[in-house]
């Protein structure tokens, strides 16, 4: 977040079974960024959400706090894992919990800048997905890494709400070359987005769905017996086609023989 102060930011996740965790916390964590994108101090949002919560800090005192971030151009930089169901949902940096001091913002006659970059977002366990890029050469492509969105570019009034729409693929490979058999799970996605004005509360959606298609990828060695079936299959094929060439050309050799001999009789 360019210009989006980490005071009154929240992570929500919203799925089809019922979920609905407001402000997440956990191993997510915002790092307050200078205008120049320098880390100023870190926050853990779990924290954050609860002394808000709880009444620890005051609405007022966090109005103060945002008000000062946004006066010094600072960004927020939101990093760290979620936990998701593996069925239709979305997930959401929004203001949704701290609604009363965005009120307190909205009447002051300011407005918040959702200005954003997404530099790497991708799904799954982590040390996993490089496990199988390095044992087995998968590639994965995160077509949301690197995605750059300036509020001004795309709306002219109000404040931007930007939605994700992500297609992910679960991709498995089952290694049976280790004396205990190993599975290592993927996932891979594609995306798409709209961008659109809002005259509410700004936000980022990004709305996932996971493809019921897997793919199963199993990687073993050839067993001896095996190699020699195979090596057996595919000289018997050659032998077979080699019969067929052979009999094609005699009966072919044979037919021009017979014509040329009719064509001596008759001369």
């Amino acid at each position: 977040m360019h210009r989006a102060p980490c005071h009154i930011l929240s992570l929500d996740i919203v799925d089809v079974t019922g979920v609905h965790v407001v402000d997440v916390g956990g191993r997510l964590h915002k790092h307050r960024l200078d205008r120049f994108g320098n880390y100023l101090e870190l926050h853990d949002m779990m924290d954050d959400g609860a002394d808000f919560q709880n009444a620890n800090q005051n609405p007022e005192d966090i109005y103060a706090e945002t008000l000062k971030a946004m006066d010094a151009e600072e960004g927020c930089l939101v990093e760290g894992t979620v936990i998701i169901n593996k069925v239709p949902g979305n997930f959401h940096l929004s203001t949704h919990a701290f609604g009363q001091v965005v009120y307190m913002i909205y009447s002051n006659g300011r407005q918040l800048d959702f200005s954003h970059t997404v530099n790497h977002l991708s799904f799954g366990n982590d040390t996993q997905m490089k496990q199988i890029m390095q044992r087995f050469g998968e590639r994965f492509v995160f077509d949301m890494d690197g995605t750059h969105i300036q509020q001004q570019s795309y709306i002219y009034q109000g404040q931007i709400l930007a939605n994700y729409y992500l297609d992910i693929n679960q991709v498995d490979f089952f290694d049976k070359t280790e004396p205990v058999y190993k599975l290592y799970e993927g996932f891979k996605y594609r995306a798409s987005k709209s961008i659109l004005a809002t005259m509410s509360a700004p936000a980022i959606f990004f709305r996932y769905e996971l493809s019921p298609i897997k793919v199963k990828y199993d990687i073993s060695f050839t067993q001896w017996n095996q190699y020699l079936i195979e090596l057996c299959a595919i000289v018997g094929g050659l032998f077979t086609v080699a019969g067929i060439v052979e009999s094609v050309l005699r009966n072919g050799i044979g037919l021009f023989s017979m014509g040329e001999s009719d064509k001596n009789r008759m001369q």
